[in-house]
């Protein structure tokens, strides 16, 4: 049997009583009525309101923002690399394709905030 810090065997799983599982179905229970007894409330208010314009505003200024920054350090990333020994070459080149890949995923990322965003209207 395998023995942890301070000699405790490490492979004891915490069982659940019927209590327990019923205290716990009880919770989950009255979370999700709250949640749909308020659900009206919840969609008309400020903070609701205020995270979908934010949505759409990122999702419309992320690409306008992550292309230029993208651009800006593949060129100098391109021209480390042009003045690099032959080790420091291949980290330029993967930080090149990280810097690629972090822009593609940025205003793919944008793209699907603005689709998301829009089923909200």
């Amino acid at each position: 049997m395998p023995y942890g810090k301070f000699g405790r065997c490490t492979n004891n799983r915490k069982r659940y009583t019927s209590k327990s599982k019923i205290f716990i179905f009880l919770i989950m229970f009255s979370t999700i009525q709250a949640n749909v007894a308020f659900a009206e409330s919840i969609q008309n208010s400020k903070i609701a309101k205020g995270l979908e314009k934010m949505l759409n505003d990122l999702g419309s200024y992320l690409p306008v923002v992550a292309i230029p920054v993208g651009i800006v350090f593949t060129a100098y990333f391109f021209i480390r690399k042009g003045a690099a020994d032959e080790m420091d070459q291949k980290k330029w080149a993967t930080r090149i394709k990280v810097a690629i890949g972090c822009t593609i995923g940025a205003v793919v990322s944008g793209a699907i905030i603005t689709v998301v965003s829009g089923y909200f209207k």
